[in-house]
């Protein structure tokens, strides 16, 4: 059995790897169960006085890389903030993540459209800050050419941020009806998605509550169980191989001695949840 984390994983698996689709189970990732909308004043000004930030405040998350597509959203964030309502306009676009190969271009970029006082730089953040950079947000842009299944929209989701996301890959997928889809090629139509999101407060308002119940369809609570119940299912059972040396010895094609294979015991698979960081623990127990 192979799990795979998508539908569009799955179709790649079959297209260029040839995985035969009836040994593949769609099993989704989770976010974390407590990632929430902050509505602390005090935490919600730290956080904006900690990175400088004002508002209207556009969000992007991720590694700096070029899959990513920083780079588009940088472009998109200048005409958004160069249009429309001028009380509207983006004021600031904030950037989570660390720096990956050819960082440097998104950096680049900021310089050459002059965006330094309105492009913040973050880092790698912890949970906690991330989750009141959400609720801080305006809208939050994913703007990614490709991913395998797509965290960061339902993380934004589950804290109430309005989220605009590429129509490519598993994004559609994840996001469902609860996110603006855009060509991430397109640096003009994720802008004109930002303008009409800040523009519009009962479009706010409906991404925020659609997005809430698309998040709650994804927990590792969920996915742990689906695995272990696929993992159970007869189909998912295969014969192991006899450690070397175990059990009466036959005779095999060579004319050598070989182990006979042993009846292995049964295992059941349980998991546990931890008080910390809420991620599943697996346990495996002989029957």
């Amino acid at each position: 059995m192979v799990a795979s984390v998508s539908q569009t994983t799955r179709q790649t698996l079959i297209d260029h790897f040839h995985t035969p689709p009836e040994k593949i189970t769609v099993i989704p990732n989770g976010i974390r169960s407590y990632f929430r909308r902050i509505t602390d004043p005090v935490l919600l000004e730290a956080t904006r006085h900690k990175f400088g930030l004002r508002s209207p405040l556009v969000l992007g998350v991720g590694t700096q890389q070029p899959r990513k597509n920083h780079l588009g959203l940088i472009k998109a964030f200048h005409r958004a903030a160069s249009s429309g309502n001028k009380q509207l306009r983006p004021a600031m676009l904030a950037l989570a993540g660390g720096s990956g190969w050819l960082y440097e271009e998104t950096q680049q970029a900021v310089a050459e459209l002059k965006l330094e006082k309105k492009v913040r730089f973050l880092g790698h953040v912890s949970d906690l800050e991330l989750m009141l950079l959400y609720s801080l947000a305006d809208v939050f842009v994913f703007p990614s050419f490709y991913e395998g299944f797509g965290v960061p929209p339902l993380e934004a989701m589950a804290c109430g941020t309005p989220v605009i996301t590429s129509n490519t890959s598993s994004l559609p997928e994840a996001a469902g009806d609860a996110a603006l889809l855009v060509d991430p090629h397109k640096p003009g139509e994720i802008a004109k998605a930002i303008t009409r999101v800040l523009e519009n407060s009962p479009l706010q308002e409906e991404l925020r509550q659609k997005g809430y119940r698309q998040a709650a369809r994804y927990s590792w609570q969920k996915s742990a169980r689906k695995m272990l119940s696929t993992r159970a299912s007869p189909i998912s059972r295969r014969p192991y191989p006899a450690s070397p040396g175990a059990g009466p010895l036959r005779k095999n094609c060579y004319g050598s001695n070989s182990p006979l294979p042993q009846p292995r015991a049964k295992r059941r698979l349980t998991f546990t949840t931890c008080p910390i960081s809420r991620r599943p623990i697996f346990r495996a127990r002989l029957r």
